[in-house]
């Protein structure tokens, strides 16, 4: 693992240890190596899956320490943590949205996203609340207002494992509704949210009364990868110009354009693996 050979300013490194039985003394080696490289570059080291005999192993050979390290139960919670670190700079901002700014982040064009505001309708969830589950049909698409959605995957047997979090200024479940499947994944709220719900009945009325701003809509919204998604015709204006189209709805949207620097694509490649289970 070359962490220095990077461009771009490493702050986290996480570690999986679930399959990891034991250390010999090479392991020590190379993990006392690393941990005083990331003291020098100021990284912070994160254990998943350590059992108790490793971890104390690591703590008696100086690898684990307060101040850079931090361990988890498994991987997944070592990413919400590290997810949780890059937004906190950007929550303050996010929470403020109103219904008309989360829909200019999506549309671009605050008199489409005033046009927009009267198709869909509001509704206060409480943490903990299943705003969808997987295997649900996808009757409409969720626009998150306030507050934190998350996406969870069921794996069975009662586990399941969390895809993403997601913030004000995003559209959520677009890509099965437009695509006429089930829903891949189950959406709860983190904490207590406002969201926006535009019905398959709502995208008809749109389309009918105002086609213009209808188009621009499915435009920014609409899936596109025709290997993974077949587009139900019935949500369509007309016909959106497909060189266009993004293959999903993300925040920080501003017209034809994602805004790189947001800081939910920010996080993207940590749960790249699980990217196509957000629908």
């Amino acid at each position: 693992m070359r962490v220095g050979a990077s461009e771009q300013k490493v702050d986290y490194v996480i570690l999986g240890f679930a399959n990891v039985d034991g250390l010999d003394a090479a392991a020590h080696f190379a993990l006392r190596k690393l941990h005083n490289y990331a003291n020098t570059e100021n990284i912070c080291l994160l254990f998943s899956g350590l059992t108790r005999e490793n971890a104390k192993a690591l703590q008696a050979a100086n690898v684990l320490d307060e101040n850079q390290s931090r361990c988890f139960a498994n991987t997944a919670m070592a990413i919400e943590y590290v997810e949780n670190q890059l937004l906190k700079p950007f929550a303050a901002d996010e929470d403020a949205l109103s219904a008309e700014e989360a829909l200019v982040a999506i549309v671009g064009e605050r008199d489409k996203a005033v046009a927009l505001l009267r198709y869909f309708t509001f509704h206060d969830v409480q943490a903990g609340d299943q705003v969808f589950r997987q295997g649900d049909d996808s009757d409409s698409s969720i626009l998150l207002v306030r507050g934190n959605l998350s996406a969870h995957l069921d794996l069975g047997g009662g586990q399941s494992v969390r895809l993403r979090k997601f913030l004000p200024g995003t559209l959520v479940g677009e890509m099965a509704f437009y695509a006429g499947r089930k829903r891949s994944a189950s959406l709860v709220a983190d904490t207590d949210a406002v969201i926006g719900v535009i019905s398959g009945e709502s995208i008809l009325r749109l389309n009918r009364e105002q086609p213009a701003v209808a188009a621009e809509f499915h435009q920014m919204t609409a899936p596109t990868h025709g290997k993974s998604h077949h587009r139900d015709e019935r949500y369509a204006a007309d016909p959106p110009n497909r060189s266009r189209c993004s293959n999903d709805a993300r925040p920080g949207r501003r017209g034809d354009r994602v805004d790189p620097l947001h800081p939910s694509l920010c996080c993207n490649a940590l749960v790249r693996l699980w990217g196509d289970h957000l629908d």
